[in-house]
């Protein structure tokens, strides 16, 4: 396996630098946010990042990628991993710094120096993808130093027309019911037992809280704890719905999921 990507490599190194030999050639970058460049790759390009140009004659902008930041690329219509890009663009930069002088009417922009919502020249904001709907699981949890569990963590990922991972920004709402017990004769057909609510939270979703392509929320119990509270069943239910503005409402439903451990010493001492 090692030795085949070594020869892709390879070959891309050899093709795609034939193919690149036209001095208006160009080349196109998407970047792990999401946004897409295009432009011709400038002598500066080295270890520490990609440099494209950008411009005419008159005026040149040059923009530097963190390598870090790649996600893919396009060399000649044909796509390029982010790996074996490096290869191709350090060898045209430095056939570029010897064949081009640098020009006065140059504008060099580094990356911290873009601010948010402006993209420069070259670039082009790729249409977020369309979410379809979202797939949710949750887990008791416990997240501080004493034995009983806190809450449940809530995992949801947003998926688009393939089911292909969708970063969305929205509102995440999450209810958790589980039967109670209450007087037989308040609830004859349930045999006293009647499911009831006992936790609901509120969730903004925004690009940040993403850890790869899912978002997870730890919920904690609130006044209605099923580890203080006998009374409520050990398993319970989540509905989870998810709002993306522009997008849609987005339901799912996660059952049976336990929300006390199993403990019959515990329960049979501590709960009579």
């Amino acid at each position: 396996m090692t030795r085949r990507y070594l020869v892709t490599a390879a070959t891309f190194l050899f093709v795609g630098t034939a193919r690149l030999d036209a001095d208006d050639e160009r080349i196109t970058v998407r970047l792990t946010d999401g946004r897409v460049f295009s432009g011709r790759v400038d002598g500066r390009t080295g270890p520490s990042a990609l440099w494209l140009r950008f411009g005419g004659d008159a005026i040149t902008v040059r923009r530097a990628f963190d390598w870090t930041e790649i996600d893919d690329a396009a060399v000649r219509g044909e796509r390029v991993r982010a790996a074996d890009l490096r290869p191709i663009t350090e060898a045209l930069a430095a056939r570029e710094s010897n064949a081009r002088p640098g020009t006065a009417g140059t504008v060099q922009i580094e990356p911290e120096s873009i601010g948010p919502g402006v993209a420069p020249l070259g670039a082009e904001r790729r249409a977020p993808a369309r979410v379809r709907g979202f797939t949710a699981d949750g887990t008791l949890a416990n997240w501080d130093a004493d034995v009983e569990p806190d809450g449940i963590v809530v995992r949801v990922i947003p998926f688009g027309d393939r089911g292909e991972p969708v970063r969305a920004e929205g509102t995440l709402d999450v209810r958790l019911a589980a039967p109670v017990r209450v007087a037989y004769d308040a609830a004859r057909r349930a045999r006293g037992e009647t499911m009831t609510q006992i936790g609901n939270w509120t969730r903004r979703i925004t690009a940040r809280e993403y850890d790869a392509d899912d978002v997870e929320f730890a919920l904690g119990f609130g006044a209605r704890d099923p580890n203080a509270d006998a009374t409520i069943g050990s398993h319970g239910m989540l509905e989870v719905r998810l709002i993306v503005p522009g997008h849609g409402v987005f339901e799912r439903r996660v059952e049976p999921l336990r929300i006390r451990p199993y403990s019959p010493l515990r329960d049979r001492n501590a709960f009579r």
